[in-house]
This record gives C-alpha cells, structure tokens and sequence, in this order.
C-alpha cells in the first residue's frame, strides 16, 4: 500500500526527468505500508466524518419523515389499532376518526422529535469512535473480505455492534426531551401517544375478550428506531468515502481519509 503522496511526487517527475533517470529513481522507491495507527486513525476519521454528514442530512425538517428509509412508523404493539379502526363499534361511536386522525399525528411527531434531538448523537458519536479499540484495522478496512463478501460498511457495522448499547442510553435522554417538547401546535409526541393509547384501550377493553393493552413505552422504540436512521446514513457515507476517498479529504480536511482508504483503492 503506496502513500499517495509519493504518486503524485512520481508522476511530476515523470514530466521533469529523462527515463532512465525515473527507472533509476523507481528502483530506489521502497513500498510505504501503512501502519495499524494510520489504518485505525483513518477508520475513526471516516466514521467521525460519517456521523457529522448523517446528522447535517437528518436534523433539518422532514429529514428523517420525508426519507423512506429512516422515516420512524408507528410501533409494532400499535399495528392492532389500524385492524381494528374500521370495526363497526368503532364506527358508530365515532372513535375511527378520532384515532385515525391521532395515529397520522403522532407519526409525524415522532419523526420531527428525532430530527430535533438528532443533533446530540453527534457528540455522543464522536467520544465513543474516539475511545473504540479496534482489534483489527486492517480487516475491517478491507471490509473483511477475508471471510465474507466485501463489506462496504464495515467500519459502520463495527462501531454498531461495538457501542450501539452504550450510544442508546446516552442518547435515550436527549430523545426523551424531544418527545415532551410540543414540536408540533402545542401538544408534545408523549402526550399524544397517550391520548391514542389510553382511548383504545378504554374502548377494546369493554368490546373484546382477546383485548391485550398497549402499554408500548414510546422513548425507547424511537430512541432506536433515530438511532438505525444515523448508523443507515453512517454507512452510506462510509461508502462515499471508499469510492472517493480523495473527494471527502479535500470537503473534510482530512488527508488521512485519502492516506488510508485511497491505499485500497489503488490495489483494487
């Protein structure tokens, strides 16, 4: 693995140097490899760089609500609300509108409390990339071809199964916050989210025998489902990164992005 420095170094004296003169030079060019630090100190860069652009593109409005892939929906216990909406006891006492109408709200509440507290993962990201061991940098910068198929995201999928426990529980507070503040008109994501479950659970109770209460606490689910959307938007960075290694050290002022990913790409 060369240093792309000593290419460009290379190259400009192929336009200065007679021939022989550059296969005399040639021969005196030891190859540079890059060592663990430099690999793991370009992994972490990555990732930082990763993270930095995943919160820019998701705390603006409609960021995680308008992207399909991120968007949070309603929580799997609250799947039985839509079967049952359109029950004819529902119908007639008018509560099908009611809980239609509350179920889009607390949708888009949701999704506009993780673009507000979005922004606090970035320092919560930052201290647990900086302090992460790697066991293998090398590995993971090959994407682990060794064993499997060529992992695109593998420095993402390794800080995910290394910190995701730990990002979570710091996180969880400053989502929580999100949740009770009222973002949207003057009534917060919590509030709602009780409104909804509160008036199903009083109407199933007294229709049917099989009825279970939903009790689905809404911090958690969110917190997670926020969560994914980052590491979702991480990797796909990370893959940028891979491609045009060049392209992020020169938006990020980060040569080693360039020193360490730009190695593989010019082995293959």
């Amino acid at each position: 693995m060369k240093k792309t420095w000593i290419l460009i170094v290379l190259a400009v004296m192929v336009t200065f140097t007679a021939c022989d003169e550059i296969l005399g030079i040639l021969d005196n060019v030891q190859e540079i490899e890059l060592t663990e630090a430099q690999i793991v100190e370009g992994l972490k860069a990555a990732l930082t760089v990763g993270n930095e652009e995943a919160i820019n593109i998701l705390s603006v409005e409609d960021g995680f609500l308008k992207d399909a892939t991120v968007k949070i929906l309603l929580p799997p216990e609250a799947e039985i609300i839509w079967e049952r909406i359109d029950s004819p006891v529902f119908v007639t006492l008018g509560i099908d509108i009611l809980l239609r109408n509350k179920l889009d709200s607390i949708v888009l509440r949701m999704n506009r409390a993780a673009e507000f507290a979005a922004p606090e993962t970035q320092q919560i990201f930052v201290t647990a990339i900086t302090n992460m061991t790697v066991d293998d940098g090398t590995d993971i910068l090959y994407g682990n071809r060794a064993t499997t198929e060529f992992d695109s995201i593998a420095a993402t999928n390794y800080l995910n199964a290394n910190t995701y426990d730990d990002l979570k529980l710091l996180f969880e507070p400053y989502m929580n916050a999100a949740l009770n503040k009222p973002l949207v008109g003057n009534v917060s994501t919590n509030t709602t989210w009780t409104e909804i479950t509160t008036l199903y659970n009083r109407a199933a109770n007294s229709i049917w025998v099989d009825w279970q209460p939903i009790e689905t606490e809404l911090g958690g689910y969110a917190t997670g489902k926020a969560l994914d959307g980052v590491f979702l938007k991480v990797g796909n960075i990370e893959k940028e990164i891979r491609k045009d290694p060049l392209a992020w050290a020169q938006k990020t002022a980060q040569d080693i992005l360039d020193l360490v990913f730009g190695s593989v790409n010019q082995e293959g």
